[in-house]
């Protein structure tokens, strides 16, 4: 399986970071491509996304470590060809 890293450097602490995306249920208030997204009733664990073009994505939560600023989940559901994702926002060590 093919794997992908996309990194970013954000003129903010990680933590500040973390504290915008690290809720699963929120990503439509922070990713400019997210119109919608919706939590499972019956377990709070998986989400539905409605991306801006009208694609949608069914995402499952995995686990997180608050502490590393990480969290995991799957795509159920999607267009596109990938099963994982794993977030992680790193705090850069001190100069």
């Amino acid at each position: 399986m093919a794997t992908a890293v996309v990194t970013a450097d954000i003129a903010l602490s990680a933590r500040t970071v973390w504290d915008m995306v690290g809720d699963f249920a929120g990503i439509a208030k922070w990713h400019p491509l997210v119109e919608n997204c919706s939590i499972s009733f019956k377990d709070a664990t998986q989400r539905r996304l409605v991306m801006v073009d009208g694609a949608t994505f069914i995402e499952q939560f995995e686990g997180a470590d608050y502490g590393a600023c990480a969290h995991h989940y799957s795509i159920v559901d999607g267009p596109l060809p990938a099963e994982a994702i794993l977030t992680k926002h790193d705090r850069p060590e001190a100069p």
